[in-house]
């Protein structure tokens, strides 16, 4: 089972891509931090950021409940209630 596996270029381009935004994620308190933001500032700022993704997922959510026949995320909701160019562009 010691079988050597690569990866191709754009799963290669893919990984990179993510850990980019994964790590940009992660170093925005250090970032802020290093600008002498005030704490309270930060605070409220990922507060404001976890609301949002909340009601993104709570949206999610009750589009799960309404149509349950629509697996492709973002790109399905969009094109079943805009239109095939609307959801092209969503994704």
């Amino acid at each position: 089972m010691n079988e050597n596996k690569k990866l191709n270029f754009s799963a290669l381009v893919a990984m990179i891509i993510g850990s980019t935004i994964g790590s940009g994620i992660f170093t925005t308190t250090a970032d802020m931090a290093a600008s002498g933001a005030h704490t309270g500032a930060v605070l409220v700022g990922w507060g404001i950021c976890g609301v949002g993704m909340l009601g993104l997922t709570m949206c999610f959510f009750g589009l799960n409940k309404v149509k349950p026949e629509l697996t492709n995320g973002v790109f399905s909701y969009a094109k079943e209630g805009f239109g095939e160019f609307v959801g092209f562009n969503s994704a």
